[in-house]
């Protein structure tokens, strides 16, 4: 029997859990998972608007990665389909040079921060995306082959937070076949992107396994299903990671951590790991977690007290603590050789800069530039006046955010300190007091 089309009520009652606000982003790069949430989102508009419900204002975004010539015809054509659908439209571009490997994850992430830039700069909080059954089975087989624990291996969430946005998934249980339905039904064309067949990306090599998955009894309702019951596992798990790291884990405003070792006790290896883990992704502000077998040495170096003057992992420093008062601990900065390049940051827009802060020029009227403090922001710093810290507090300040503004020094704002008409800027650390990053893994 042939798969039906989900209809507005039925997508209705998929989007209810999610909360959604009353303006959402919609990401449509013109594929067919994409394409079939945007006739679904224009249906469903139309189904609130007839029975007088509230109907929010959507605005679809496709981004522009310049990675083939027929990029920006694509997203030109995307834009007429959404016309034709009643949605209003944006095509946001991804300037600069392009990475030469990695391709699809630099994509990807190029394409959250632009999507999630735009909206954040007019108020917009959620950002729905098309994933589905089928993604959901794919990704928990790449996080297999990555050798990710139990926080990886667990499903993706229907809500879920990156840099300050909302990712809403409402096609999670929906399997692919329902959504080429959908496209059927309404004779709506899309767009086959060629990358999608490349064996060269894990993801299509993953997609193109699963039939031989499935003669084993490893089929995607399986696979799913396994997700799931990780996901169930790593809620455990979580909580006795977020129990360790409030009573053993301080936080510097600079952004550093300190590990109290009698504090931390020798918990169950599992939960060591992963809160561990978790300090390296906050202080170094990646979306991934550090490969394990490299987590599992720098961990268990530091149980046994055997950091010594630093190690790097995952673009930190860890070392033993041994500032005045605080020994039997250690420390986690950001390693300044890992931290990513300067950005621009335009009047009245925001950015996210090394993963680790989101940044506002709300009220000036010419643009930043932003990057690490450094040996040049601590001489500013100490020109104005500014008693300058030591330890890993001044390798964590000059890993901090410095901006510019022609070409000179701006403001430090970890420091506090600010030049003349630097009010209109704000700096925002995106982990939470107490470390735990929402963000999850990219998919």
């Amino acid at each position: 029997m042939s798969a039906r089309p989900l209809t507005p009520a039925a997508f209705d009652r998929l989007m209810k859990p999610l909360e959604p606000g009353a303006r959402l982003a919609l990401g449509v790069s013109g594929g067919r998972d994409s394409m079939a949430l945007a006739v679904l989102v224009a249906g469903w508009l139309r189904w609130r608007e007839e029975k007088k419900l509230p109907v929010p204002q959507v605005f679809v975004l496709s981004v522009d990665h310049g990675l083939r010539q027929e990029a920006a015809r694509e997203a030109r054509q995307v834009g007429r389909w959404m016309r034709a659908l009643g949605l209003a439209h944006r095509i946001l571009r991804w300037e600069g040079e392009k990475p030469s490997a990695d391709i699809q994850a630099e994509a990807r992430t190029a394409r959250y921060r632009l999507m999630g830039e735009w909206a954040a700069s007019r108020g917009i909080r959620d950002l729905l995306l098309a994933h589905h059954l089928e993604d959901q089975a794919e990704t928990f087989l790449m996080r297999l082959q990555r050798g990710s624990g139990v926080a990886g291996l667990a499903a993706m969430k229907p809500v879920s937070e990156r840099e300050g946005m909302r990712l809403l998934r409402p096609l999670l249980s929906v399997p692919r076949a329902r959504l080429e339905a959908v496209l059927k039904a309404h004779d709506q064309a899309y767009i086959d992107d060629p990358s999608n067949e490349d064996a060269g990306f894990l993801r299509v090599k993953v997609r193109k396994a699963l039939p031989l998955l499935e003669e084993l009894g490893l089929g995607t309702e399986r696979l799913v299903a396994t997700a799931r019951h990780m996901a169930r596992a790593g809620e455990v798990l979580e909580a006795q990671r977020d129990a360790l790291i409030a009573r053993a884990v301080t936080r510097h405003p600079y952004g550093f951590c300190r590990i109290d070792r009698a504090a931390w006790g020798k918990p169950f290896e599992e939960t060591g790991l992963s809160a561990f883990a978790q300090l390296l992704r906050a202080v170094s502000g990646s979306v991934y977690p550090p490969r394990l077998e490299a987590l599992e040495t720098a961990y268990h170096a530091f149980l046994r007290g055997k950091l010594g003057k630093g190690r790097t992992l995952h673009g930190c420093v860890i070392a033993e603590d041994n500032s005045a008062g605080k020994k039997g601990g250690a420390v986690i900065w950001r390693e300044f050789a890992a931290i990513a390049p300067d950005i621009a940051v335009l009047p009245g827009k925001q950015a996210v800069w090394d993963g680790r802060f989101l940044l506002k020029a709300e009220a000036l009227r010419s643009g930043l530039e932003i990057g690490p403090l450094g040996q040049e922001g601590l001489r500013a710093l100490k020109e104005a006046g500014t008693a300058l810290p030591t330890g890993p507090a001044r390798k964590a300040l000059m890993a901090g955010p410095m901006m510019r503004r022609a070409g000179r020094f701006f403001a430090a704002p970890l420091a506090g300190v600010r030049a003349k008409g630097a009010s209109g800027i704000l700096c925002e650390p995106i982990w939470d007091a107490g470390l735990r990053m929402a963000r999850e893994m990219d998919v």
